[in-house]
């Protein structure tokens, strides 16, 4: 049988397939820019624009700032979400939230939130059992190429699912 293949996110992957030298508005909108729309679109979308920001925090004074002179972690958290709002049914996750401070580790699980919570589903791929206890309902443990073991997140405290995750791990 064929894999099934889905595009995936990674935070590495030639910035973030982003254009650095554009501007946050443009990054996040889903519009081709200069486009014939009409006014009331063009506000809506630079409203959601300016929520994204703020909801993620994003250390900039406008959205006309260009995306290369944000900070990293900024970047890495707006190209996530442009990501992730172009995403349908299903979105794929390489670490998403390796390399982010713990305030921006959360606002990340915050966007992994709403998105399943609008019904998407979201798998994330890592090798940090920090970030899969944090991220995930369910664990699959893969080696050999197949899932060797599945550990259901939902009732176990962090620790927990960590601790089961590298029990399981070793033992594949």
């Amino acid at each position: 049988a064929a894999a099934l293949q889905l595009p995936a996110y990674r935070p590495d992957d030639d910035a973030y397939g982003v254009d650095p030298g554009e501007t946050i508005a443009r990054t996040l909108t889903r519009e081709p820019w200069g486009a014939l729309t009409d006014v009331r679109s063009e506000i809506a979308s630079l409203r959601g624009v300016i929520r994204t920001v703020h909801r993620l925090d994003v250390k900039t004074l406008s959205i006309r700032t260009v995306f290369g002179a944000l900070s990293g972690g900024d970047q890495h958290k707006l190209a996530l979400a442009r990501w992730m709002a172009s995403a349908e049914d299903v979105v794929v996750l390489h670490e998403p939230t390796r390399g982010l401070d713990v305030r921006a580790r959360q606002q990340v699980r915050q966007l992994l939130d709403e998105a399943t919570a609008h019904g998407t589903s979201v798998v994330v791929v890592s090798v940090d059992p920090d970030e899969l206890a944090e991220c995930c309902d369910r664990v699959g443990i893969v080696a050999g190429g197949r899932v060797a073991r599945w550990i259901d997140t939902r009732e176990l405290a962090v620790d927990a699912v960590r601790d089961r995750i590298v029990e399981a791990a070793t033992a594949a």
